[in-house]
């Protein structure tokens, strides 16, 4: 699979975390290898692949374990977010680590049921106070002061300990751990076989055909990682990509309609009314992001997000969640 599908974390800085800011329009259904918690700061989005899909708004929290599909729409808007991802091996002080499952992706209230454990204020105590160390392990990440390693690592373990302490999550059997890879691995395929093939006509049941399943199953299992039809993620892609060629400029919109996979030039239009509520003319002609000395833009048919630098993203600390820092 291939590194813009799951999403390979490179640590330049500190070996099992990466932390930074980024303000997303769309992201298609992805995983990681690590875990991954979001903080919430700016504006909302859907995220989608867990159940139900939820709106996420200003300081909400998720996270998402190794491995689980999940998916974000800014619906025409951005969202801005600090995302932590961490490796275990950051956590290896506490035992079989690695089969540590969340429950939950929302974390900012209790789910159903969990009444009987906490009372909404206890919960909402606890998740003040991972809030407060992911702050610090943000500023400690930043500054990049001496000895910034242990003091960036430890708040995050105290974030993590607060996180234990909330019925959120369970230790996986050996057959579940096996069972998750199995299914990993298959979606990874689907992935990657639209990837190859979204610009074409492209049906499930030629990739049922080649992985030896029956279509029934496998549109199915679609449906139930990816929490949408087969067709409806291809038509993702294609009107991604569709966007990612008009905002590249110098193309007629009807070379951008077959180029995207679409054979139809009424369908590609309405496609955008519907999406967008715009015709892709219009489209062509409304502002788009810009990078600048303090941000990065990155565009695919899986993405469309902005990042920024070191210098930035101090002020953005500061600017979002430094009550936390006080």
């Amino acid at each position: 699979m291939r590194e813009s599908e799951i999403e390979i974390v490179r640590y330049p800085q500190l070996k099992g975390l990466s932390i930074f800011f980024d303000t997303v329009s769309y992201r298609t259904p992805h995983v990681h290898r690590e875990l991954e918690l979001l903080w919430i700061l700016e504006g909302q989005m859907e995220i989608g692949g867990i159940r139900p899909p939820r709106e996420a708004s200003r300081g909400e929290l998720f996270l998402f374990n190794p491995g689980q599909i999940h998916e974000f729409d800014g619906k025409g808007q951005k969202c801005t977010f600090l995302c932590f991802q961490i490796s275990k091996e950051l956590l290896s002080a506490l035992p079989l680590i690695d089969r540590v499952r969340f429950d939950e992706a929302a974390l900012s209230a209790p789910p159903e049921g969990a009444g009987d454990d906490l009372t909404a204020e206890q919960w909402h105590k606890h998740i003040q106070k991972v809030k407060e160390y992911l702050a610090r392990a943000a500023l400690e990440y930043l500054e990049m002061s001496p000895g910034y390693e242990l003091g960036c690592s430890g708040q995050m373990q105290l974030a993590f300990r607060e996180l234990l302490r909330l019925p959120l999550w369970h230790r996986e059997s050996q057959e579940e751990e096996t069972d998750r890879a199995v299914r990993q691995e298959r979606v990874e395929k689907i992935i990657n076989y639209v990837d190859r093939n979204y610009m074409h006509k492209i049906r499930l049941s030629d990739l049922a055909d080649e992985e030896g399943l029956s279509m029934g199953y496998l549109s199915h299992f679609v449906k139930d990682t990816l929490g949408m039809s087969f067709q409806d993620y291809v038509s993702q892609v294609r009107f991604n990509s569709a966007r990612k060629l008009i905002e590249g400029g110098g193309m007629k919109m009807l070379d951008v309609c077959y180029a995207s996979g679409y054979s139809d030039y009424r369908y590609f239009s309405q496609t955008f009314v519907k999406r967008l509520g715009m015709t892709p003319e219009v489209y062509s002609r409304s502002p788009q992001p810009r990078e600048s000395e303090q941000t990065r833009i990155h565009q695919s048919v899986h993405s469309l997000e902005q990042f920024y630098t070191r210098s930035r993203s101090m002020q953005m600390l500061e600017e979002l969640v430094g009550g936390y820092l006080e």
